[in-house]
């Protein structure tokens, strides 16, 4: 590399690095509104992690020095590193700020050009860098991003789309010849249930990530204490239940696809093996289990336990006047108050 290109190869990622320590709170908030992690990791982890990689790709540039072969007297010989052209960066939905950062100062280091494909779901801060490399100096076309899903990102989106807009069969209600495969009764009680199921485990982990910002933010020390012990309480409930979720919606998944949800193309199975993996992956459930009873139900001398079921009281006490939640709210009832509060009173170990 030209050692005027390196030079300014190397001032742009350190302007880079700079902009987005500026916008540390933006990029930190960015990330938590798409993945919902809490907003004191990706201010003190995440987003430092990716300014931490940009500034030290920085500084290895020159760093890089040129090799020569082994050649005759007579023969000159020297290897040349150079750019290879525009380099793909795929980023999971996970961690996107963290691996967009394992992908993108490589290239950049290499004078490539990139085309980021982050997940469509968590693109925010993928977006935000890109327009902090034009505020830096990077020409255009430098970074780019694609949000969307096409053929040559993923092959899956073309055959998904065939399998739901085919149309075949009868709409039970309306008697209607060929509808798609989504009119089937009990198609649409498997996708309600995963919807509802994902919804479900998705704010309960918002609830317990709630939960820890608050720790992170009570000044007082009573309420401090207050918002920890009930946070220790759901993380064996927000892991275990989860994670057991995950496995029954993917599972879902592959029923509704039929025969089609064992081919390799549509993904459906590949997500189950990734859900299947996460009770191993949190310690086994089992373990979750066993911390949940043996330790987090009866510590701070049930404190926790009794504030939960007290914030499920309240919840049902602000639903009464209000029809459209008895079908839900009656059955809330009857489990808390027949089942499991008087269980735990009654047990010899004092759970009450």
């Amino acid at each position: 590399m030209n050692l005027d290109l390196q030079q300014e190869n190397e001032e742009l990622k350190r302007k880079l690095a700079e902009l987005m320590e500026r916008d540390l709170e933006e990029l930190a908030f960015l990330e938590t509104l798409d993945m919902g992690k809490p907003i004191r990791d990706t201010l003190s982890v995440d987003i430092p992690t990716a300014i931490n990689s940009i500034r030290w790709y920085a500084e290895a540039l020159d760093k890089v020095y040129g090799e020569v072969a082994t050649t005759p007297s007579d023969r000159l010989s020297f290897i040349v590193r150079e750019p290879l052209g525009v380099v793909g960066a795929i980023v999971p939905w996970n961690f996107p700020a963290v691996c967009l950062f394992q992908k993108l100062p490589y290239a950049l280091a290499a004078g490539c050009t990139t085309v980021i494909k982050p997940s469509e779901f968590t693109s925010g801060t993928a977006l935000e860098v890109a327009a902090l490399a034009r505020e830096a100096g990077m020409p255009a076309g430098v970074v780019n991003v694609v949000t969307f899903e096409t053929p040559v990102s993923t092959g899956v989106a073309v055959l998904a789309n065939d399998f739901w807009s085919a149309k075949k069969g009868r709409d039970a209600l309306t008697g209607e010849a060929l509808v798609t495969i989504d009119h089937h009764p009990d198609i649409r009680r498997m996708l309600m249930l995963m919807k509802c199921r994902v919804e479900a485990c998705r704010a309960l982990a918002y609830y317990a990530s709630g939960l820890l910002d608050r720790v992170h933010a009570a000044t007082d020390p009573d309420e401090k204490k207050r918002q920890l012990y009930l946070a220790e309480f759901m993380i064996p409930i927000v892991k275990g239940g989860g994670t057991e979720m995950g496995i029954d919606v993917t599972s879902l998944g592959i029923q509704i696809y039929g025969g089609m949800g064992f081919i390799e193309e549509t993904g459906a199975a590949q997500h189950y093996r990734d859900a299947r993996i996460t009770p191993i992956y949190e310690g086994t459930n089992g373990i979750q289990a066993i911390d949940l009873v043996q330790r987090k139900l009866t510590a701070h001398g049930g404190r926790a336990r009794r504030r939960f079921v007290q914030a499920i009281d309240d919840f049902i006490a602000s639903c009464e006047g209000r029809p459209a939640m008895d079908a839900f709210v009656a059955p809330l009832r009857q489990t808390l108050h027949v089942e499991v509060v008087p269980k735990l009173s009654n047990h010899p170990r004092g759970w009450g």
